[in-house]
């Protein structure tokens, strides 16, 4: 019988034996369902994830529990997409019968490379000290660098025709190499998610590996038919991939919750001796573990929290607005750093740790912190009017009395500074200035940014210089290297720049600066102040002026600021506010009459602006409500009576007969 004609195989290339063609496909039909079956999972997870995530955000634990980081969703894009492909390629080669290249051991080993890349891509997504997108990438690169050993020897080796001997000895000793780190990684956990879903996903990836070596001895022993069975138990082991992946991204979501082992405490001794190198990444794991820890009581799950659109935002972070447990509008400040360190992640936990502890009316309230990483965020109460530096740079609406609400902001941030300073040692904000106050929708001023803040252990402390530099302080500004002597002072000087501002809307504080900080900073020190308009009023340039005294030593207090900033506001109301609205003989009015009659004026031009100023009149005490403890409301039903000895004190004679008599409702 003549022989039969032969091939055009490549050198190197070896047709696989016709009893094993068989079997060879069943391993592409094997193969192509198991990367399908991967890739239908985490699609139905990303389903599932974002199902329950409009559930979570109403506060349901349930729905809360079942969800895993929303960052997670990349990592399952990447697998699925991952897989579909390689399925659709399998089943392909499945479909035709295609056997010929495939007896190379390229391709072989390209069969064996695709899932064992997918769970390098794992291990090394959680071995990052972050979830962001450029975490995915690393572990992309450094998946597809493990595979590339194994292809580059299957390479060489076809073209230089190498035995088998040596082809068998390389490829398993790098497959032992790889099965040795899965057993380090069995002994020493990764610190995320929890050690023993590492375990239990090193055992998994160890079988494989087992079976895989199994199987190769087999096909180097040319013992085919077992070694086929082998590689069959070994695809259809690791078709279970989803179950440990889907155990590993619970795990890791609950270890960034802060629900897994607590972390050792990171004290401020450690941080002036570590010597960790920055990481340029959104987050540290290690050290988010520290801030949640710090901060458990005041810990706001992911879950709960929706981000809406950017509202703005400088270098270091953005400000969102969002919606907490689906029915609470909030402010979300999402920390996103060029790079951090351990000392970042203390300064976060300084401002988080600062803010929790301030409660007053003209601060803003802070809900909490949340970790979703790539990012760490504060939530806080949403004041949608916008900041106080809105209000001053916007064209000043013409009011009838500009003084009135004029007073009722000066009021509001004296307050919030007072505050903060009461506090034994007083607390400095380090960086006063219109942008760091928010006005609410009832239209009350609130201060915010606490990333600067500092407690002084004394009277007086050396202090990083920090600040805007046309409201920081003269002994501020004269801090050499970058360090200076102040204290609570300093911000009065701050605050008093601010209260300038309040009276002085568009105007600019410094002409021969010409908007140079240097040149300005030249001018504070030589004694030069914003110019005061010669139509303010005498108490409040002599205010300003006792404010912003060169020497720390003779400035007055913020709560020296607001005790006559409260004596002008009575005397004004009395005087002069509250008889333009309701002049004698009429002493009684409806909330909803008031407020028509101060848009009227125009004294405002909004009902939360005219309610903030009635609440201003109540504040200076001549207009009462007959429950003392309650604000001023706009309604109807809520009946004032302005001051009778205010009334006597600027009515005519005339109007004292019937003072009790008469209404404004009316």
């Amino acid at each position: 019988m003549a022989d039969p004609p032969p091939t055009s195989i490549p050198r190197g290339f070896a047709q696989l034996p016709p009893a094993f063609l068989p079997a060879y496909r069943r391993l592409q039909i094997v193969n192509a369902v198991g990367y399908a079956i991967l890739a239908l999972v985490c699609a139905a997870l990303i389903v599932h994830l974002r199902r329950h995530r409009a559930t979570a955000y109403s506060g349901d634990d349930g729905a809360t529990r079942k969800l895993i980081l929303p960052s997670f969703e990349p990592l399952l894009r990447t697998i699925a997409i991952a897989s579909l492909v390689l399925g659709l390629y399998f089943t392909v080669v499945a479909m035709v019968n295609f056997t010929g290249a495939l007896g190379s051991g390229v391709a072989l080993q390209a069969l064996f490379q695709g899932r064992q890349a997918l769970n390098h891509f794992i291990v090394l997504f959680f071995r990052q000290p972050s979830v962001s997108k450029r975490a995915l990438r690393r572990a992309g690169a450094g998946a597809l660098g493990l595979m590339a050993p194994p292809l580059t020897m299957a390479t060489i080796f076809t073209l230089l025709d190498t035995e088998n001997t040596t082809r068998f000895i390389a490829q398993t000793v790098y497959s032992g190499l790889l099965a040795c780190g899965y057993v380090y990684i069995a002994i020493f956990p990764l610190s995320r998610a929890s050690p023993r879903v590492w375990r239990e996903f090193a055992g998994f990836v160890l079988v494989y590996y087992t079976a895989l070596g199994i199987q190769s001895y087999l096909f180097f022993r040319e013992n085919m038919g077992v070694g086929a069975t082998f590689l069959v138990g070994m695809l259809v082991w690791d078709t279970l991939l989803p179950y440990f992946l889907w155990r590993l991204l619970r795990a890791d979501t609950e270890h960034w919750r802060g629900l897994g082992q607590r972390a050792v405490s990171l004290s401020s001794a450690a941080q002036e001796r570590m010597t960790t190198p920055v990481l340029h990444e959104a987050v540290s794991s290690e050290g988010l573990h520290v801030l949640l820890e710090l901060h458990e009581h005041h810990v706001v799950d992911f879950a709960h929290l929706k981000v809406d659109d950017c509202l703005g935002g400088g270098l270091a972070s953005s400000v969102h607005r969002g919606i907490l447990y689906a029915k609470w509008p909030v402010a979300i400040k999402v920390f996103t750093p060029p790079e951090i360190s351990p000392a970042t992640i203390a300064e976060f936990s300084h401002e988080a740790a600062l803010w929790a502890a301030l409660q007053h009316p003209n601060v803003v309230a802070f809900y909490g912190i949340c970790v979703s990483p790539p990012a760490i965020c504060l939530v806080s109460e949403l004041c949608v009017v916008g900041t106080l530096g809105d209000v001053v740079r916007a064209p000043p609406p013409v009011y009838r009395e500009p003084l009135w609400p004029q007073l009722c902001l000066m009021l509001d941030a004296a307050r919030a500074v007072a505050y903060l300073h009461s506090f034994t040692p007083p607390f400095l904000h380090r960086d006063l200035k219109p942008s760091s106050f928010l006005l609410n929708e009832d239209y009350v001023l609130k201060l915010s940014d606490f990333g600067d803040a500092r407690s002084t252990a004394g009277r007086e402390r050396s202090m990083t210089v920090r600040g805007t530099f046309d409201y920081m302080a003269p002994e501020v500004i004269d801090g050499a290297m970058g360090r200076a002597s102040y204290d609570d002072r300093a911000d009065v000087f701050s605050l008093a720049i601010t209260l300038w501002d309040i009276c002085h809307p568009g105007r600019d504080k410094y002409p021969l600066g010409h908007h140079n900080h240097f040149r300005v900073f030249e001018l504070v020190l030589d004694g030069h102040r914003p110019p005061i308009d010669a139509n303010l009023h005498p108490a409040l340039a002599d205010l300003l002026e006792s404010a912003w005294c060169p020497s720390p030593a003779y400035r007055i207090s913020a709560s020296n600021i607001v005790a006559r900033l409260e004596q002008l506001q009575a005397a004004m109301s009395a005087a002069v506010f509250a008889p333009q609205l309701c002049a004698p003989p009429v002493v009684e009015v409806t909330g909803d009459a008031l407020v028509r009659r101060v848009l009227d004026g125009p004294f405002a031009f909004s009902a939360a602006e005219a309610t903030r100023l009635c609440n201003g009149l109540m504040d200076g005490g001549v207009l009462h409500h007959y429950n003392h403890k309650k604000p001023f409301f706009d309604n109807h039903s809520s009946i004032y009576h302005f001051s009778t000895r205010a009334q006597m004190d600027f009515g005519s004679s005339e109007a004292k007969a019937t003072v009790e008599h008469t209404s404004c409702s009316r």
